[in-house]
């Protein structure tokens, strides 16, 4: 029991941490990394379609909800000044899409 109310308790000071960031970023502050220090972003593909039972897995491209996903996701990182200086990419229709669509690039994809 005890470890219980630890493990909320701790989710709890999380979530406060995530709000207060959040709070900071509406008020203008800027997310930096220090001088010296790399950010690694680890994301995973967004949502994918599954309409089309005869595709391959790997050619399964988003749906609506996985770009709006991605989207926002990518609004997220901006607002942080995060951008990447290397991205490694699976060639997959689905991540494909999803970093096309969280960088802003026009997708192959015509979606």
């Amino acid at each position: 029991m005890i470890g219980r109310w630890r493990r909320a308790l701790a989710l709890r000071q999380r979530l406060w941490q995530a709000a207060e960031t959040d709070s900071m970023a509406q008020r203008g502050s800027i997310f930096t990394t220090p001088l010296g220090h790399r950010r690694l972003i680890l994301t995973r593909h967004a949502k994918s379609a599954w309409d089309d039972p005869t595709l391959d897995d790997h050619d399964r491209p988003l749906n609506d909800r996985g770009r709006r996903s991605a989207r926002a996701l990518g609004d997220w990182l901006a607002s942080r000044g995060y951008e990447p200086e290397e991205v490694l990419c699976s060639s997959s229709a689905r991540t494909q899409e999803t970093w096309a669509v969280i960088a802003g690039a026009p997708s192959r994809y015509g979606r």
